[in-house]
């Protein structure tokens, strides 16, 4: 379902400064308080969730025989009753894809003295600082998976089958005068007719083929047969696989059978920043009808909630404190590149007030965005690795 692409590098910037100025300027995009020089721009992601659903559509039709299964064959385990038509859900899976958040792209400005090697992703997500050896493959999804996936064209109707035709001959007697020695003659004639068998002497045929087969398999297996011309090995398996298909397709007659149809839908929904935890119905779902939208008035709601651990709000309180100190002691701390520590989440589908799929996974834009102090990039040797899906750090070296 998933195929890799290959990595997309951001160019070398070249940015500098004097010595008695801050490295770099970084600013929100949508609250710049001065002109950049030589600017730069690159954005953090926010998660997208893909909700991949997988419906099953089950036909299950009468056998033709089916009334005529007790007196030929005696009592039968799984015997369908009557003709209906039933859905279920049979599989949920949840993915999540990195897309530009508009509220964290950012803008790096300064002079032309200092260089500044960040690689990006094609959406401009930071994959390595002073790094150009490392290398981020996007996880390409198929997002056009709604609609049926199944073939139209397979047979979902009876194999008619029977051991002979479904036609008899029976006889009629007619008579044709004669004349011998001027007397005349009634002589009986048989005069055949083809007529259509019954129901009834269908299915007694096929219940004796049934026997047969059975007879047949018993013989093989205990070798009831002339040893000189009796299968062994694989020959011997293949004979019993064809007398086990030839016998259940017999036994669908009287049995019934029963199809399946396999549909996949696809949804995708992308979490708000500031809401941490909601429920949203994401389908409505029936039992005679399958999959039905979110608004239409049958079904019962299919609701796709997501709940935030907030463990980051530790963080929140340390960058508020910090601002604090910084204006009681009239310090500016210059701001170098912006990054996000993520916070995790549940996600789940819930049907009938049951929970249908769980999965815990990373939220990026409900976790706190963070900057690295300015002043660490004068060290040249410093290289960082980032997680461009999450627009978190992955490691800082010197």
């Amino acid at each position: 379902m998933r195929k890799l692409i290959p990595i997309f590098f951001a160019i070398l910037l070249l940015f500098s400064c004097n010595s008695s100025k801050e490295i770099i300027d970084v600013q929100n995009i949508n609250y710049l308080t001065s002109n950049l020089q030589n600017n730069f721009i690159y954005s953090l992601p926010k998660t997208k969730i893909i909700i991949v659903v997988q419906v099953e559509k089950i036909i299950q039709n009468k056998g033709p025989f089916a009334d005529f299964t007790d007196k030929y064959l005696g009592a039968l385990n799984n015997m369908i009753k009557q003709n209906e038509t039933f859905w279920n859900i049979s599989d949920v899976s949840f993915l999540s894809y990195p897309v530009i958040d508009t509220l964290n792209t950012y803008v790096i400005g300064c002079s032309e003295n200092l260089f500044l090697p960040l690689s990006l992703t094609k959406d401009g997500f930071p994959i390595a600082y002073n790094n150009s050896s490392e290398k981020y493959q996007y996880e390409q999804l198929d997002l056009n998976l709604s609609g049926l996936n199944d073939d139209h064209s397979q047979n979902l109707s009876f194999n008619f089958v029977s051991s002979d035709k479904s036609y008899k001959v029976t006889y009629d007697t007619v008579y044709k005068e004669e004349i011998y020695d001027t007397i005349i003659r009634r002589v009986p004639i048989l005069k055949p007719n083809l007529v259509k068998k019954t129901p009834e002497e269908q299915a007694k045929e096929l219940a004796d083929r049934i026997t047969i087969l059975r007879d047949d398999r018993a013989a093989l297996l205990v070798g009831e047969a002339d040893n000189d011309n009796l299968p062994s090995g694989d020959a011997l398996k293949i004979m019993l696989n064809e007398i086990d298909k030839l016998e259940t397709e017999y036994l669908s007659m009287f049995v019934g059978r029963s199809d399946t149809l396999t549909y996949t839908f696809t949804f995708s929904y992308t979490p708000e920043n500031s809401v941490y935890q909601q429920s949203i119905i994401l389908f409505k779902f029936s039992q005679s009808s399958g999959l039905l939208p979110a608004d239409n008035i049958y079904g019962t709601p299919v609701y796709f909630q997501i709940a935030s651990n907030n463990k980051s709000t530790n963080i929140s309180n340390y960058n508020y404190n910090s601002y604090l100190l910084t204006q009681v002691n009239k310090k500016s701390l210059y701001k170098g590149l912006y990054y996000r520590i993520p916070q995790q989440a549940t996600v789940k589908l819930v049907f009938n007030s049951q929970i249908i799929s769980e999965k815990n996974m990373y939220i990026a834009q409900h976790g706190t965005v963070q900057f690295l102090p300015a002043n660490i990039f004068k060290n040249p040797n410093l290289k960082i690795k980032f997680y461009p899906e999450l627009g978190s750090i992955e490691s800082i070296s010197f």
